[in-house]
C-alpha cells in the first residue's frame, strides 16, 4: 500500500517538474498546478500515516482485546437476553445495558465484579478477570 502511495507521489512530482518547464504558462495555471500538487501531497501523507497507524501491531492488539471483551448474555435455551443491566459493584452508578442481540462490552470492567440483571431472570455476580467464556447464562425465575 505504501508503494502505491509513493508511486502516486512520484508521478505527481514528475508532472509538477514537467509542467514548470513550459514557459508560456500564465501565473494562474502555475499557481493552480503547485496548489493541486500540495493538496495531493498532503492527502497522500495523511492516508499513509493513517494506514501505518492502523496496520501497527499495537492497533491490532487493542482491537483484538476489545473484541475479546464482548460478552453475550444468554438464557438456558441459548437465546440472547435483551436489556440486561450490567452493574459495576465498585461504582453502583456505572451501569451498562446490553443491546438487542444481548452483547455487552466489559472492557471498562476488566478488573471488577459485575452483576448481570434482567427482568424475569435470577441476577448473577461474576468476576470479570476469572471469566473463561465469552458467554454468560442467566436462569429464569420460576
Amino acid at each position: 500500500m505504501i508503494k502505491i502511495f509513493l508511486i502516486i507521489f512520484a508521478l505527481c512530482s514528475l508532472i509538477l517538474i514537467l509542467s514548470s518547464r513550459f514557459r508560456k504558462q500564465t501565473l494562474y495555471s502555475k499557481v493552480l498546478i503547485y496548489l493541486s500538487f500540495t493538496i495531493i501531497s498532503v492527502f497522500i501523507f495523511f492516508i499513509t500515516i493513517i494506514y501505518l497507524w492502523n496496520s501497527g501491531d499495537d492497533y491490532n492488539q487493542r482491537k483484538h482485546v476489545m473484541e475479546s471483551w464482548n460478552i453475550q448474555v444468554l438464557n438456558n435455551s441459548e437465546m440472547p437476553i435483551k436489556n440486561v443491566q450490567v452493574i459495576n459493584l465498585r461504582k453502583q452508578a456505572d451501569t451498562i445495558i446490553s443491546d438487542v442481540d444481548g452483547t455487552v462490552n466489559l472492557y471498562e470492567y476488566r478488573e471488577n465484579l459485575v452483576v448481570f440483571q434482567a427482568g424475569g431472570y435470577i441476577p448473577d455476580t461474576i468476576n470479570v478477570v476469572k471469566m473463561k467464556s465469552r458467554k454468560v447464562y442467566l436462569n429464569e425465575l420460576k
